[in-house]
């Protein structure tokens, strides 16, 4: 049986399929599919997979679940061995993976950044001027000249062995020839994701691994992934472009009011004072304001729940399988709090409903992800849902400056020329976030969008982390 299975799980399509997960999935861990495989920086790996796990929620019939975790809700014929984990079959395939996947993909951006920096032709001319020299493949045509196809691995792994000293007297990092420092920036990360990943390759290739080899290729895993993203460009396409551009169009308006209330929240503590515009009076002040807000708006309750739900899946992305998800989680870790202190010492006040919004918290971040439950974010969903609000009533823009200045003048204990006051250093500072926005902040968004839409998530980067783990 073993020597027919070890036919199954040596390239991708037959890991997936004797794992019984969706393609585009990780067949060891719980990563998520697309985006979230990136590899930015050397993150942790995921929770393994566990089939013990599987089978139980299977039996439970939480297909909602599995689906969330890529598992298909069937059962898996090999769970019936005790002692064969199917998700710890998988070998590193270095031949489809790293050689002719992730190597020949590096060949490409490589050729396109330095047809960007006209020196391609300077590289073409080493790399068919390789001196004979045992060991070393000599190559007589360009790696482009050739259909991408026609490279095989070994010619890949022969490639691999000069590619740093091919490419690194061009991209030198002197600053002699004219070079700006931001292209003299680009072109160290360019030189050091080709050297990882050079590196990483050659380790891979070892018969024999030891606890030194193994640390040197995770250092050089890590080396690659902190560089990589110096490829991004050569990685987007028009359809990529297309959707940075849309989405810088939707968040800039959202994070520059983001921005533009900050400003105004430190502005009031500087012109009024910390003690008239503490947290206990600015929420107060939002209460009562939401109270006048509700007395003119066209808003029924179907129609707010409506628009919270709407803000929670595009700010929070909690999708309806995410929030069943969650809710499982959260009450999982609910009544183990509650059998490890008791039902007594559940007060609002009491260690149980602090540890209880820690779990709650941590619950929200594993099933949402965390960079979507940052504090800017819960901001971000205020100041829609109250713009949202403001767009339902029947106020007018005189209306809603002449209530809130009202308002303002009641609770925060100020005066009209305090907040003439306000009004003028604010206008000032806005003068300047403006400038700031234009110049910089609007370029520091475009390149934020651009790490999340122009990724590296797909399998065969992924799976490279799993490498040193399974030759373990």
């Amino acid at each position: 049986m073993l020597s027919s299975f070890g036919g199954l799980v040596g390239d991708y399509p037959e890991q997936v399929m004797v794992a019984q997960v969706p393609y585009g999935s990780c067949p060891m861990c719980e990563i998520p599919k697309g985006a979230p495989m990136r590899h930015s920086t050397c993150r942790a790996l995921d929770n393994p997979r566990d089939q013990h796990v599987y089978s139980e929620l299977l039996d439970e019939t939480n297909i909602n679940v599995l689906h969330t975790l890529h598992v298909h809700p069937i059962r898996n014929q090999f769970w019936q061995f005790p002692l064969c984990n199917v998700y710890h079959l998988w070998q590193p395939d270095e031949w489809h993976q790293l050689l002719l996947g992730l190597v020949k993909d590096l060949l490409h951006w490589l050729l396109k950044y330095l047809k960007g920096r006209n020196v391609k032709d300077q590289f073409d001319n080493q790399f068919t001027s390789v001196e004979q020299y045992p060991g070393l493949q000599r190559f007589s045509k360009p790696f482009d000249s050739m259909k991408s196809s026609s490279w095989q691995g070994n010619e890949i792994r022969g490639m691999i062995r000069t590619l740093s000293v091919n490419c690194a007297p061009i991209l030198d990092c002197c600053k002699d020839d004219g070079k700006t420092a931001a292209e003299t920036a680009s072109d160290e990360m360019v030189i050091g994701a080709v050297q990882a990943l050079s590196g990483f390759s050659l380790l891979v290739s070892q018969q024999n691994h030891y606890d030194l080899s193994l640390t040197a290729l995770d250092n050089a895993l890590k080396r690659f992934n902190k560089k990589k993203g110096t490829f991004r460009d050569q990685k987007m396409s028009k359809s990529a472009k297309a959707k940075v551009d849309e989405q810088l169009t939707t968040e800039s308006h959202q994070l520059r009011e983001q921005k533009i209330h900050k400003i105004g929240a430190a502005m009031e503590v500087q012109v009024y004072g910390a003690a008239k515009v503490t947290t206990s009076k600015r929420r107060k002040f939002q209460v009562r304001l939401n109270r006048v807000r509700q007395a003119a708006t066209k808003w029924s309750e179907a129609d707010q729940q409506r628009a919270i739900e709407r803000l929670e899946r595009e700010i929070h992305q909690m999708t309806p399988v995410k929030c069943k998800l969650f809710d499982k989680l959260f009450q999982h870790h609910e009544r183990q709090l509650l059998q490890e202190v008791g039902t007594k010492a559940t007060g609002p006040r009491s260690i149980f409903a602090k540890e209880l919004v820690q779990i709650k918290t941590a619950a929200e971040e594993e099933v949402y992800g965390a960079v979507n439950m940052t504090a800017d974010k819960s901001v971000e969903f205020q100041v829609r849902l109250s713009d949202a609000e403001t767009e339902a009533t029947t106020w007018s823009l005189a209306d809603i400056d002449r209530i809130v200045s009202q308002l303002e003048r009641e609770m925060y204990g100020i005066t009209s020329n305090e907040q003439m006051r306000f009004k003028q250093e604010l206008s000032i500072h806005l003068i300047e976030f403006e400038a700031w926005w234009q110049a910089i902040g609007i370029q520091e968004l475009r390149k934020t969008i651009e790490q999340r839409v122009i990724h590296f998530g797909y399998p065969k980067m992924h799976l490279l982390s799993h490498i040193s783990e399974s030759i373990r």
